[in-house]
């Protein structure tokens, strides 16, 4: 008995894998053959536009047979699609006419075709290369067009392609692309610096690598001088040098020359002398206005002042005005702590302030002497720079009291002109900082407790007391006020302690320096005793 046997079928996966197979070698195919059927009507198309311009060259030997001279160059003949004609003549040729596009008889050798379009194919070109493309957009056969202006040492330049637009450009010394260095670029308009002085011609390439005529500029002198600058101390060796001559040097705290206030120089080496520590750049400019490169140059501290930043100079009570001159160019902080009062007074203020001085400038100093106690015919005077009605210097307010009552503390300043504070006051102007004394405390004996005095320092505000001087007690049982900016106010009855005196910081307003900002700042009490003073050296 015979066995059945099962034939084996392909699966459905199988199948659906066999027909992808086939459909990707059949678009290969497809695409290759339309690649190849696509090339040959372009070769085809080729040499229709072949047959097109051998008609033309054939007009061109006619012409000369029959009117025994050359036509008059260019002739162009049109083609619309029914003749292709120069308006007199017609072209003779076999085959379809372009619908349009145009040949140029250039001379007795040369025919041109320029975008011979048949509906399907365009082509330009002469005889032995033409381009055809599907599209007469893709075809370039024009050269661009360099045009532009010369301002100083920059090339203004315009490049113009219609078709298939710029590509690069190049700017040589010979009329010759030859060794030329191609500058990318799809931009129309481009400004190119130029170094040094001569004859130059600019070239512009399109995106089908046709290239333009060389356009000719000349420049006049466009070289900038050269500067070489060395520091010595505070002082700048300058060496310039220029194609041309140099007129002028500048040397400034910017890295920019817009600003310059130009020196006229008459030699190509010479000295330029700084005044202050920092950085400097150093120009020069020629005949012709052309401006060099900068020479930055630093010049430390140490040229100018022997002084380290952080110095100082403290100043004591004296009983007169101490002189002091500015060692060097910088900016410093000047501190003053008005007096008190001894005998249960008020404390002095405390200023602070920055002022940017030159070497040489001169300050007077003025400390504070503190206010007197009781028990003594001495509480009849006020103290130093302060003083009452009797004795009065600098400010304070005195208490004519033998007994139980204490005079103000003197005030503390620094000012441009000698003097003690109340003898100032036609010269306010002239100073620059104040730091009020403390006023004069009493015994109050009917309350049996101490008054103590306002301490010194406030801001003034309103009015007050004469300018710089405290007021005196007005009768025998009172203590005298602070000296000051506006001078404290004198006790009015029998155990009423008397005021400080204010401070003053106009003159030292907020500076910002060398990139820093620093401010003023007063500080109501803080000192017992005499006054005294204290002047930094912040930075150069």
């Amino acid at each position: 008995m015979k066995k059945n046997k099962k034939k084996k079928a392909f699966t459905l996966i199988e199948l659906l894998a066999v027909i992808v197979i086939l459909a990707i070698i059949a678009l290969i195919v497809t695409v290759s053959i339309g690649k190849l059927i696509d090339n040959a009507r372009k070769e085809t198309y080729k040499e229709s536009v072949r047959g097109i311009i051998r008609s033309a060259e054939l007009y061109m030997g006619k012409y000369v047979l029959a009117n025994h001279k050359d036509p008059v160059y260019p002739i162009v003949f049109t083609c619309d699609g029914n003749t292709c004609s120069n308006g007199t003549d017609k072209l003779d040729f076999n085959g379809e006419v372009p619908k349009s596009g145009t040949l140029t008889l250039i001379d007795h050798k040369t025919v041109k075709a320029e975008y011979l379009f048949s509906g399907r194919y365009c082509a330009s070109g002469v005889k032995e290369d033409i381009q055809v493309s599907k599209s007469c957009a893709d075809i370039d056969i024009t050269k661009p067009t360099v045009d532009g202006t010369l301002q100083g040492n920059i090339l203004h330049l315009t490049l113009i392609d219609n078709e298939s637009g710029i590509a690069s450009y190049c700017v040589a010394t010979s009329d010759s692309t030859n060794g030329c260095s191609w500058i990318n670029t799809t931009n129309s308009n481009v400004e190119h610096p130029l170094s040094v002085s001569g004859t130059y011609y600019v070239f512009a390439k399109d995106k089908k690598d046709n290239i333009s005529l060389g356009k000719e500029f000349i420049t006049g002198d466009i070289e900038k001088p050269i500067v070489v600058a060395t520091l010595d101390g505070k002082i700048i060796d300058i060496e310039v040098s220029d194609n041309a001559s140099v007129v002028g040097y500048c040397v400034t705290n910017t890295n920019d020359s817009t600003g310059c206030t130009w020196n006229t120089i008459s030699e190509n080496s010479f000295g330029h002398t700084l005044s202050e520590a920092g950085t400097y750049y150093v120009f020069a400019k020629d005949s012709s206005g052309n401006i060099s490169d900068s020479v930055e140059v630093t010049a430390g501290s140490d040229a100018f002042c022997a002084l380290e930043i952080g110095w100082y100079k403290e100043f004591a009570y004296k009983g007169s005005p101490e002189e002091w001159e500015v060692p060097c160019d910088g900016l410093y902080q000047l501190e003053v702590w008005g007096a008190s009062s001894t005998y249960y007074g008020g404390q002095g203020g405390y200023a602070s302030g920055y002022k940017k001085s030159n070497s040489g400038d001169i300050f007077y100093v003025v400390c504070g002497g503190a206010g007197s106690g009781a028990n003594s015919i001495s509480a009849r005077a006020g103290g130093y720079n302060g003083g009452g009605s009797s004795t009065g210097y600098n400010g304070s307010g005195s208490s004519p009291s033998m007994n139980t009552l204490g005079s103000g503390g003197g005030a503390t300043h620094v000012a441009t002109i000698t003097g003690t504070l109340p003898s100032l006051s036609n010269n306010r102007d002239s100073i620059l900082i104040v730091a009020g004394g403390g006023g004069g405390g009493t015994w109050d004996q009917y309350a049996n407790k101490t008054r103590y005095g306002g301490s010194g320092g406030a801001i003034p505000s309103g009015s007050g007391s004469p300018f710089g001087q405290g007021k005196s007690s007005d009768s025998s049982d009172h203590g005298g006020g602070g000296g000051g900016w506006t001078g404290g106010g004198g006790s009015w009855y029998v155990g009423s302690p008397a005021s400080g005196g204010t401070s003053y910081i106009d003159g030292v307003s907020e500076i910002t320096y060398q990139g820093t900002t620093y401010s003023p700042s007063t500080t109501v009490g803080g000192n017992s005793g005499n006054g005294k003073a204290k002047i930094t050296l912040i930075a150069y």
